[in-house]
């Protein structure tokens, strides 16, 4: 006999009153934990110091009179490093206060009998492909350059505090300027202006940095950092390079010639010379330009012009060459003999070259070779 199975409805039906009970105490839980998890929302908005959730404006809950949080503090100034500043490409602000005084096209007169100035001697130092200048940071992009001056100059040379006082080739030790110019061919063989070098009559070959002040009127310290380029190494023709002749120009090492625009044939002391004299007109504003001249003027009959007001010593590089006496057919890592150029960067002492620019120049006094 199969036996039957009697559900009792007791078991599987839940009381109304139950059921209601159960309903009220989950809605009452549900309400408690909505109110905890609002409540712990609203600290952790607290503790973000008045942060407002990224979906809503903030909204204004305390009176105006609460002390809020103070803003954060802004960062320090960072002092002024010695340090010039990197060549971009364009026009490089001067890092130092130029008095309003230098801003004169007709500085006041300097009594003097001869030329002022002062002489620097430093030798060939190394040869590479590299320009501070026109190629900065990169290395082996320009035409061949002889340097005089700093040792260590390359594409990621700038004089600063710490290449201040490297070593240099040049006798006054307190003028680690770099100072180069195109590698200079004779019959296709380079010819290094090198010191180390003597003539059939033992007289050696010198490079020198005139300081000079053809004005004679007062001039300004050049800046710590400037950079000049004097010439045209593009130049296409002698017409191209304008200061050809005049400012820049070939001749002998005794002085035999007047200033050529072209390479002498002949210099029975067996050296020959190439003079490249910067300009000596300056904006004031700038250590550079995008073209690296813009910011350089030469005078005219002795004065500044207005858009290049202020006077600074005048450099002359002087190359000495060991050509022999029958000079042969003279090109330069740019090509023709007219490109003709040079490119400085001031490296100076700044406290020596005031000094020397005030105690000689502005004095009316010739100070002559500085050896130190």
């Amino acid at each position: 006999m199969r036996a039957s199975h009697h559900i009792n409805p007791l078991q599987d039906t839940i009381n109304p009153s139950e059921s209601r009970l159960r309903d009220t105490l989950i809605g009452v839980a549900l309400l408690l934990m909505v109110a905890f998890l609002l409540a712990l929302g609203s600290v952790a908005w607290a503790d973000q110091a008045g942060a407002v959730p990224p979906t809503e404006a903030p909204v204004a809950t305390e009176p105006a009179t609460r002390e809020t949080a103070p803003a954060p503090a802004a960062a320090p100034a960072v002092a002024a490093l010695p340090v010039v500043p990197a060549s971009n490409g364009g026009w490089i602000p001067v890092t130092e206060t130029v008095p309003s005084s230098a801003f004169n096209v007709a500085p006041p007169e300097i009594k003097s009998s001869g030329s002022t100035g002062w002489l620097v001697h430093c030798p060939y130092s190394h040869t590479n492909n590299d320009d501070p200048i026109v190629f900065p940071a990169q290395p082996g992009r320009s035409h061949t350059h002889d340097y005089m001056g700093s040792r260590i100059a390359d594409a990621y040379w700038v004089p600063n505090a710490t290449t201040k006082k490297a070593p240099t080739t040049c006798e006054y030790k307190l003028d680690s300027s770099s100072y180069w110019a195109p590698t200079l061919y004779e019959d296709g063989k380079a010819i290094n202006p090198r010191n180390d070098v003597r003539t059939s009559k033992g007289v050696r070959a010198r490079q020198k940095m005139y300081y000079r002040n053809p004005t004679y009127r007062k001039v300004t310290p050049m800046p710590y950092g400037l950079r000049m380029v004097a010439g045209n190494h593009a130049a296409r023709s002698a017409a191209e390079n304008a200061a050809l002749g005049r400012y820049i120009y070939w001749g002998c090492s005794d002085n035999s010639t007047k200033p050529l625009a072209a390479p002498p044939t002949k210099c029975s002391t067996e050296l020959m010379t190439a003079h490249i004299g910067f300009p000596n007109c300056w904006d004031g504003k700038h250590l550079d330009s995008p073209n690296h001249t813009a910011h350089m003027a030469y005078p005219s009959s002795g004065k500044c012009p207005s858009t290049h007001p202020v006077l600074i010593p005048r450099l002359i590089i002087r190359n000495e060459y060991l050509v022999g006496t029958s000079i042969g057919k003279i090109t330069l890592a740019t090509g023709a003999n007219y490109t003709l150029h040079a490119d400085f960067y001031n490296g100076w002492d700044p406290k020596e070259m005031t000094r020397l620019a005030n105690d000689c120049m502005n004095a009316g006094k010739n100070c002559d070779t500085l050896v130190s």
